[in-house]
């Protein structure tokens, strides 16, 4: 007696086994992706209320720096064209000035403090600061072309395309600054 089977082993049946372990794994992950995402968010809706005395303080205020650095840089303007008697300029330029000075004490003082009131307004505060401090580069790098121009070492062409673009990156940063400001001002 001889018997014989012929049969055709199938891949895919091989792979069963495998994937079903698999499945299982990914299953288990998503639970626990799951649980800890619905941990987070209740965690954060438990967080501090809206500091909105503090809120409405700091907007307050930044509106007041950017009202005297606007004034400057019109007192600027005004020393150039030899509208402002000199005696004015200097006075008005360091009553601002002082004012600045002031004003940036308090807004570091609450900057400290609505980045203690939630990671939110650590992130707008983290915005306001990084388009300052574009603002001040190109302000640096305003100067740094206005020198280079008068010393005759860039035409006229030239000087004239890179302060469009320092201005625009000026105004660019100048719009983050407000857009952000809006949305705290929102939050009021």
């Amino acid at each position: 007696l001889k018997f014989t089977l012929k049969y055709k082993y199938s891949g895919l049946w091989a792979s069963i086994k495998p994937l079903e372990w698999t499945l299982i794994i990914e299953a288990v992950i998503l639970v626990f992706a799951v649980v800890a995402r619905g941990r987070k968010i209740a965690l954060t809706q438990e967080a501090a209320p809206v500091p909105v005395d503090i809120i409405s303080r700091f907007v307050e205020l930044y509106d007041e720096k950017m009202f005297h650095e606007k004034e400057l840089s019109e007192f600027e303007e005004s020393k150039l064209k030899k509208t402002l008697p000199k005696k004015e300029y200097k006075h008005r330029i360091k009553a601002a000035e002082e004012r600045l000075i002031e004003i940036n004490k308090a807004l570091t003082e609450l900057k400290n403090e609505l980045k203690k009131a939630g990671s939110r307004y650590e992130e707008l505060i983290k915005k306001i600061e990084k388009a300052e401090a574009e603002i001040e580069a190109a302000k640096a790098s305003e100067a740094q072309i206005n020198l280079q121009y008068r010393s005759g070492k860039i035409s006229k062409e030239a000087y004239e395309a890179v302060i469009n673009d320092v201005k625009k990156r000026i105004d660019k940063a100048k719009s983050i600054i407000e857009s952000t400001l809006i949305t705290l001002r929102e939050e009021i």
